[in-house]
């Protein structure tokens, strides 16, 4: 794609010769007695002194006030430093004007003494590692110690409730069903009708006793099955049934 298509052009002949093609503008002449943008002419002052400003009045009352002029001289220097960090020590302190003297004696005394101390640090094993880092900015800054302390209980909670959390319903039902436990929708047998069933039996087979009759009566077992399609009771209760 070249762009957007254009109609071609082809030239005036009306305009050659001419200013051009266009906007009309107004033609312009050179004028021989422009002398630029008019401005108000001025007249020099002769009384001239000068932007005015207010006069000022010498004060007989006005002094520079010098507040160390009346200090005694200083022979004992007072520290007071609230700090967390330990084992700060203050010594070889140094009072006066120059900066550039304050800057030698430093790199005279401690400058010499930090590189020693940093060396001596390698030595023992004591270097600024991750770790060392660490407990560090928690000296620093007491309440580091709760941040560190949950970023270690929090994912140990949660691995704990992932491996070892509560067994789904699915395992319940599977342990009961390999140990035959009962079940909270297993049906109670009941008991009692089987105890009169029985003691039924039982008198039947003394009336017979007592007529004569030899015949036995024949005994089935019945299993009280469980309304369940696919469970059976914990608990299995014989019938015998007497036919006649």
């Amino acid at each position: 794609m070249d762009g957007d298509w254009e109609p071609p052009m082809i030239d005036n002949p009306k305009c050659k010769g001419v200013s051009g093609c266009g906007a009309w503008k107004k033609p312009l002449i050179p004028n021989p007695l422009y002398k630029g943008k008019w401005v108000r002419p001025r007249i020099p002052n002769p009384a001239y002194k000068g932007v005015w400003t207010a006069r000022l009045i010498e004060n007989p009352n006005y002094f520079e006030p010098k507040p160390f002029e009346g200090l005694a001289p200083i022979t004992v220097i007072g520290i007071e430093l609230w700090t967390m960090s330990q084992n700060i020590i203050f010594d070889n302190i140094l009072v006066c004007e120059s900066e550039e003297l304050a800057a030698e004696v430093a790199k005279q005394t401690y400058t010499v003494r930090r590189a020693e101390d940093a060396r001596l640090a390698a030595s023992q094993g004591k270097g600024s590692g991750i770790l060392q880092g660490i407990i560090d900015a928690a000296n620093e800054k007491p309440w580091l110690w709760v941040v560190y302390v949950l970023c270690i209980l929090i994912p140990i909670i949660l691995i704990g409730v992932c491996c070892f959390g509560r067994k789904s319903n699915a395992d319940i039902a599977g342990q009961r069903k390999k140990t035959d436990a009962p079940d909270m929708d297993d049906e109670i047998p009941n008991l009692v009708d089987d105890e009169e069933d029985e003691k039924d039996m039982d008198e039947a087979e003394i009336d017979q006793k007592d007529d004569g009759s030899t015949s036995e009566p024949e005994v089935v077992n019945v299993e009280a099955e469980d309304a369940g399609p696919s469970k059976k009771s914990p608990t299995m209760t014989k019938r015998r049934v007497r036919r006649e």
